[in-house]
């Protein structure tokens, strides 16, 4: 027997028979395949979150996008946004909205409270304040479809309602989930 196995005891918690002559190498298996299977654990843990934030799950994909429509509006955002990133909220007018060329399209204080509008496109004419909206008075032209983009920055984590509208017609309700 080699005399560094000789010197070794099975009470020391170490099996003398998978000791290696000449190199100071212990093994024990049964920690070694428990590590193993924590590492398999977590790399497919990481496996999830990848395809979770490719898919749209963690902000910007194919997941999280989402439109509603009605009240000859069409209203296309994001489901899940990041805090303080910049995001996009499209609003689609249908023909017959506006016959007058003026679109007066609101949004809610609740919705509002918690962004920072950094621009509309087309700008506005005019804001009006009311109770519990923000109406805004946009130039399109008149019986024609048109398009509103309004780029803003969630500013508040956590789940956000809100609605969005065209003059005293219906409202399109909007959910949305704030991450950091």
């Amino acid at each position: 027997m080699c005399p560094v196995a000789a010197s070794l005891h099975p009470r020391d918690g170490v099996n003398p028979a998978v000791r290696y002559p000449g190199l100071e190498v212990a093994e024990d298996l049964a920690f070694q395949e428990i590590s193993w299977t924590i590492q398999r654990a977590v790399f497919g843990l990481m496996a999830l979150v990848i395809l979770a934030a490719l898919a749209g799950l963690l902000g910007d994909g194919p997941l999280s996008r989402t439109s509603v429509a009605g009240a000859g509006l069409r209203v296309r955002y994001e489901r899940i946004e990041r805090y303080r990133a910049p995001a996009t909220l499209r609003v689609h007018l249908a023909p017959g909205a506006t016959p007058d060329g003026l679109a007066r399209l609101w949004l809610d204080r609740a919705w509002l409270d918690g962004v920072e509008v950094r621009r509309i496109v087309p700008e506005p004419e005019r804001a009006e304040a009311g109770r519990d909206r923000l109406v805004y008075a946009i130039r399109v032209a008149a019986g024609q479809p048109a398009a509103v983009t309004i780029h803003y920055e969630p500013d508040r984590f956590g789940f956000r309602e809100g609605r969005v509208g065209l003059g005293d017609g219906g409202a399109l309700s909007l959910r949305q989930w704030v991450h950091p």
